[in-house]
């Protein structure tokens, strides 16, 4: 059965071996080469016997981890190398999510095994002692020694949830100090022996709501399992445009974000006026699609941070960096680019190291936030955004 966090034996690290009812299915382990860009889908893939066995050793020859499974048939492995070409949305014919509701104009799944590609240096448990998404791939990526953070700390960086492989994201990385509970992260996930080694399963996002618990994690006196929920996109919880800070905060939060994530804390803000929950306007004009991507598995950024200033294939731009909207700081109109970007509005100026962000971190500083966040709430946000072209990279 899931354990949250996995077991201190190993480090938290296998949080991710699948279920008993799972043993006996097969499924692939993605084989991921040269991570030159985001999202690269894997080189190969390896299938792993569907007989059943007691090991939960990730190297065995037989399914051991839940997104085996899930690879299968959402990745490449069974779909078009072509991302447009992948399996449409069709919930208005047979329930489900209905296509574009997300506001981008999504309107075909995505390579999830590109999009979990972890860091080639990673491992599980994590090695390195340190960050593991080292590869970062914006410019501004630039090896420092930020506030005291280990030499060669990157103040930018890949991210992804911990499915395939742990973060190695230390509470030191994270607060600039070492605490034994990090505020921003909810039970059971949040202490010391969890914090960057724990692996999650894709069930802990997506199944029926009211299967996780708050603060515990899994509620096994329920229905466990990714296939069924009153949400779209099989979420426990509301995942698009009109979630803001406190719908992703409290004890029940309706944002599916907050059931792990809180808000609350200080999110690696430096200042109090710099942070998520410091005025009531914040809470209010903030929709956390305005920073985050859409479409969290993982990103070439850190935190699953929106830069305007740093577009590439994602968003159907050459490799590299290109500015939306002519990169001027006090253009706020938003960006819908799907599947990753739902009226986006942040520009990083300067990537910063955990516990550093300022106002003038972003954009043109707090005025032009304000302005961006204000406007975007107000009379943006009622509008109909362009559909783009489908496949999104």
């Amino acid at each position: 059965t899931h354990k949250a966090g996995g077991t201190a034996g190993n480090l938290g690290a296998d949080g991710n071996v699948a279920s008993g009812v799972l043993r006996g299915m097969w499924g692939v382990e993605p084989n991921y080469g040269a991570q030159t860009t985001w999202p690269q889908a894997p080189t190969s893939y390896t299938v792993k016997s569907g007989v059943p066995s007691v090991s939960t050793v990730r190297s065995s020859t037989y399914l051991t981890r839940e997104y085996q499974l899930c690879f299968k048939c959402h990745s490449d492995y069974s779909n078009s190398l072509v991302a447009a070409s992948f399996p449409l949305l069709r919930g208005a014919v047979y329930g489900g999510t209905p296509s574009g509701i997300s506001g981008n104009g999504l309107t075909v799944y995505t390579n999830v095994a590109a999009e979990f590609a972890a860091s080639t240096t990673a491992t599980d448990p994590p090695s390195t002692g340190t960050d593991q998404g080292e590869n970062g791939n914006d410019p501004a990526y630039t090896p420092s020694n930020p506030n005291g953070a280990p030499i060669g700390a990157p103040t930018n960086h890949r991210s992804w949830h911990p499915v395939v492989m742990p973060t190695g994201r230390t509470s030191y990385e994270r607060t600039g100090n070492n605490v034994t509970v990090f505020s921003n992260i909810r039970a059971p996930f949040n202490t010391a022996a969890n914090i960057g080694k724990q692996t999650m399963q894709c069930s802990d996002c997506h199944g029926e709501p009211t299967s996780w618990t708050v603060g515990t994690g899994p509620d096994l006196t329920k229905t466990q399992g990714p296939h069924g929920s009153s949400e779209n996109f099989l979420l426990k919880g509301k995942w698009d445009i009109t979630q803001t800070i406190t719908s992703a905060t409290g004890a029940s939060p309706t944002a599916v974000c907050g059931r792990c994530h809180d808000p609350s804390g200080n999110g690696g803000f430096n200042s109090g006026d710099a942070g998520h929950t410091t005025n009531s306007d914040h809470q209010a004009m903030a929709r956390c699609q305005f920073c985050h991507i859409a479409l969290p598995h993982g990103w070439k950024n850190k935190a699953f941070l929106v830069n305007l200033n740093c577009l590439g294939p994602e968003a159907g731009k050459p490799t590299g960096c290109t500015s939306a909207f002519g990169g001027t700081t006090g253009d706020t109109r938003q960006l819908w680019a799907a599947p990753y970007y739902n009226g986006a509005l942040l520009r990083v100026s300067t990537w910063q190291s955990s516990t550093a962000w300022t106002e003038t971190s972003c954009g043109g500083g707090r005025s032009w936030m304000d302005a961006a966040c204000a406007g975007a709430a107000t009379t943006q946000q009622a509008q109909t955004p362009p559909l783009p072209a489908a496949g999104g990279y």
